[in-house]
């Protein structure tokens, strides 16, 4: 049986946040990938097209491997979308390595890499719908090798594409960036990104991030490497990626690694300032995720600040940053419970409330992995990896809910999970009227059950075999947990 930790919900539909404000999980954890072909599940992104809905790429492994999108369309996502690469074979390394996905208005671009050939571009200017064979954005002359590619999409709505670019034995890196000026069609020539940050070398196996600020200004984030000095940095560009003039050492944990971490930092561009969120495993920090802005107005740096865990002691890791003026949010691995599942630090009083604490998105026994996030009028919409039922899940989470509530963590247990026949509900605390709600993978309501009693026992022989979701009503509560049925 297990319990929950004292600093969450249990993966609560309405959790209490930063400075009481409350955020309600719009949806329960809906899978993307519920259909019967093997669509995979590997290194979801997530952005927002023309019409505000979720846009989600992701990629099967394997010996047929395949990109794919879908559509949040109403309730459900669309059948997925194959990419079609045009015979172009794609090197994947999986995680936050892989290829790469942006979406802006129609435009979706997604950038991934041939090892050793070139850094490629496949774009569609209609949400999805066709797409243009892949252009070689970036093709390294002899000696040199471009790799981990990462993308982003300009106010015109035109491509980024960033990388690592080293010689042929992994060192020597510098990263590079190259822009289009005709949706992807062509590329300029290469610019270095990091001149001027310390030393001579980025990470070689690191990913990086880009994002542009309503004034056009590019933004990079890259993990540095000063002699094995792997600090996270953040490269400026005011001349629409001409050049970097100026770069921002954002981390202050100064993490002296002779290896690669194989984790970048993500970046956020604000009227005033750059948000960075980064992993470091210094000797004399916390291993975990962090948090530090650059001052626009001034060009400095705040302090570097811990993005908050679930339960202290553990693991957590790949952060990403989505938000937009003073409601933001953090994603990312937290390996409370019994293996890394997924946590969201949400504030809407700018960065300060993102220091104040975490919820639990996920709670599950089987490892939740690769966050994406992406913002659209109120809601973040996340998704991530499931490893457990090689599934891309989804949750939108409504930032717009700013009622001040006091915390009222109703646990409660299901068990045994796997069953058969009955499914057991126990509520620890004295909570009577409340709504039991079963949904499928598609998210419909299969049963409804009344509980007027602290325990409830639940029939489910004549369901289907298979992973189910059962939300509870507690008041103004909602509370969600997975289980599955043999």
């Amino acid at each position: 049986m297990k319990f929950f930790s004292k600093y969450a919900l249990a993966a609560a539909f309405v959790q209490t946040l930063a400075f009481g404000v409350t955020a309600q999980i719009v949806s329960p954890p809906t899978t993307v990938t519920s259909f019967a072909e093997d669509y995979g599940y590997k290194g979801p992104k997530i952005g927002i097209n023309s019409d505000g809905n979720p846009v989600v790429f992701w990629y099967r492994t394997g010996a047929d491997e395949a990109f794919f999108i879908s559509t949040k369309d109403g309730n459900a996502f669309t059948l997925p979308i194959e990419v079609p690469l045009n015979g172009v074979n794609p090197n994947i390394w999986g995680g936050s390595l892989g290829p790469d996905m942006a979406a802006k208005g129609n435009h979706i671009y997604i950038t991934f890499e041939k090892y050793g050939d070139a850094i490629y571009v496949v774009h569609s200017g209609d949400n999805g719908t066709t797409w243009d064979n892949p252009v070689a954005c970036y093709t390294p002359p002899t000696g040199r090798k471009a790799t981990i590619p990462n993308i982003s999409i300009d106010n015109d709505g035109h491509p980024l594409v960033t990388y690592v670019n080293t010689n042929n034995n992994e060192g020597d890196a510098h990263y590079g960036l190259v822009k289009s000026t005709d949706f992807g069609a062509t590329f300029s020539a290469e610019v270095t990104v990091n001149t001027e940050a310390s030393g001579d070398e980025v990470c070689e196996c690191c990913d990086g991030d880009i994002d542009v600020g309503e004034n056009g200004d590019i933004y990079v984030a890259f993990r540095n490497n000063n002699n094995g000095l792997r600090d996270n940095w953040i490269a400026r560009s005011t001349d629409g990626g001409i050049s970097f003039g100026a770069a921002y050492d954002m981390d202050q944990t100064d993490w002296l690694i002779n290896a690669c971490p194989t984790s970048g930092p993500s970046v956020l561009a604000l009227d005033n300032s750059v948000i960075s969120t980064f992993y470091s495993a210094a000797s004399d920090w916390e291993n975990g995720s962090y948090f530090a802005s650059l001052n626009l107005l001034d060009e400095t740096v705040g302090t570097t600040i811990s993005v908050p865990k679930i339960e202290s002691e553990t693991y957590q890791n790949h952060s990403k940053i989505a938000g937009h003026g003073d409601t933001l949010a953090i994603v990312c691995e937290n390996s409370f419970g019994s293996s890394p599942n997924i946590a969201l630090t949400l504030s809407t009083t700018g960065e300060s409330g993102l220091s104040a604490n975490s919820i639990a998105i996920t709670n599950t026994e089987g490892a939740q992995k690769a966050p994406s996030i992406a913002y659209h009028n109120g809601i973040f919409h996340i998704v991530y990896q499931d490893n457990e039922t090689d599934n891309v899940m989804y949750v939108a989470v409504d930032a717009t809910v700013t009622g001040i509530k006091d915390p009222e963590p109703y646990a409660y247990t299901i068990y045994p999970n796997p069953a058969e026949d009955y499914l057991r509900i126990e509520l620890l605390t004295n909570k009577p009227s409340t709504t039991i709600l079963i949904h499928d993978t598609s998210g419909r309501v299969i049963k409804t059950i009344n509980m007027s009693d602290n325990v409830e026992e639940i029939y489910i022989g004549e369901m289907a075999s298979g992973i189910y979701t059962l939300t509870m009503e507690v008041n103004s509560f909602r509370m969600t947990r997975k289980f599955v049925k043999r």
